[in-house]
């Protein structure tokens, strides 16, 4: 477990006297209000660096997906962490839960921040397990300087991040799905596309150096991290983005987080989890030939097929579970990859001759760190999609 997340727990348990768990949480909630008052000024703020530091580099065949969940409604982005949970073996997410999310108001006591101080309190107990194994990893959130880059004059190891977005035009994001007026100013969109590196930029950081696969919730996300991994300055057509390696259609279900999470547990969504990574492991071994794209694809279905077939059929047999599905979810690999010449000679740096010296570039230094790692293959890494399909 990090550390900041172990030493939130450690002190939420001696404060409590015992173990962290739901139970502890609602006894918590019930605590005088001083006591209360006491028990936010204590709450550990976490090491955002540490946080950083303690995730480890994955090694090939290892699925873990990086997101950009963070912020926005409390409820809803846990429950959706929760479902993303039911598709990927381990996730990368910014530390909102480690941050105290219930407010004192003086020394007025108020239902509000008992109920969103049994929330969070709840949901930390019900994720231990995630967090101790390793499934959850949490990254940091994002430093408030990086507000600056409304306004410039940022550090450059923060501004390097958003630099790849920003000259991102309307017709850029239209190709990716986010309709925008005909009207949009070229100050307000770059407006929007600091925005997007500023939610973004974590993620961003953690896939250029290597500490998991990208994942994608909509088509904003896609768009944006087709551009920082893909490359938009890679224009010869040497690296390019692969056919899409799978599509898989999975049952999405609407739920409480305790039956997400145990439905983690069950043997067809394990089968499931172990199959794409395994698949994928395969799929980005091969050799980069003409024929590498097609041959990845072909393993990746190979590899899960028979699982995908156990999960729908597990959801549709299962009265329980049909009874909390809400439609289906789609579950896309596809491949950052290159043609057959794309790595012959093994260097990088005429691949990213098309960047300006004077900007760093985190698609560039990303591809830059994969080269060597992977010469000679197909399939460079994977970009991860999940998203809601409309029956």
């Amino acid at each position: 477990m990090q550390r900041s997340a172990q030493a939130l727990y450690d002190r939420i348990s001696a404060w409590s006297g015992e173990r962290h768990s739901e139970e502890t949480a609602s006894k918590i909630a019930e605590w005088p209000w001083e006591h209360l008052i006491e028990f936010a000024d204590a709450w550990p703020s976490p090491d955002g660096a540490d946080l950083d530091s303690e995730i480890e580099p994955v090694y090939l065949g290892r699925l873990r997906a990086v997101t950009s969940l963070g912020g926005g409604e409390p409820v809803a982005r846990r429950r959706q962490l929760a479902s993303l949970l039911l598709y990927a073996p381990e996730i990368v997410t910014p530390a909102d839960d480690l941050f105290q999310g219930w407010y004192i108001a003086g020394d007025k006591d108020t239902i509000e921040a008992r109920i969103e101080l049994r929330a969070q309190l709840s949901w930390l107990a019900k994720i231990r397990p995630l967090v101790e194994a390793g499934e959850i990893t949490f990254s940091r959130r994002l430093p408030g300087d990086e507000w600056a880059a409304f306004i410039g004059g940022l550090d450059p190891n923060v501004e390097q991040r958003f630099r790849a977005l920003d000259d991102m035009s309307r017709e850029d994001w239209e190709a990716g799905g986010w309709r925008w007026p005909a009207d949009i100013s070229d100050e307000d969109l770059l407006w929007v596309n600091r925005s997007v590196g500023i939610q973004m930029g974590t993620s961003l950081e953690l896939v250029a150096r290597g500490a998991g696969q990208a994942l994608s919730l909509d088509p904003v996300e896609k768009t944006a991290f087709a551009r920082t991994i893909g490359g938009k300055q890679l224009t010869d057509g040497r690296v390019a983005t692969l056919e899409r390696l799978g599509d898989f259609a999975l049952p999405d279900f609407e739920a409480d987080l305790s039956t997400l999470l145990a439905l983690r547990r069950s043997d067809a969504w394990e089968g499931w989890r172990e199959a794409v990574r395994v698949g994928v492991t395969v799929a980005t071994d091969v050799a980069d030939t003409d024929e590498g794209a097609r041959e990845a694809s072909k393993i990746l279905l190979d590899h899960v097929a028979t699982q995908l077939l156990e999960v729908n059929g597990e959801a549709t047999k299962s009265k329980a579970l049909t009874a909390i599905r809400r439609g289906t979810k789609g579950f896309i690999v596809t491949g950052l990859g290159a043609a057959s010449n794309a790595v012959a000679t093994g260097d990088p740096s005429a691949l990213l001759a098309g960047v300006a010296p004077a900007i760093a570039d985190p698609g560039a230094e990303y591809l830059a760190q994969l080269f060597p790692r992977r010469k000679n293959r197909a399939v460079l890494d994977v970009l991860l999609a999940i998203h809601d399909v409309i029956d």
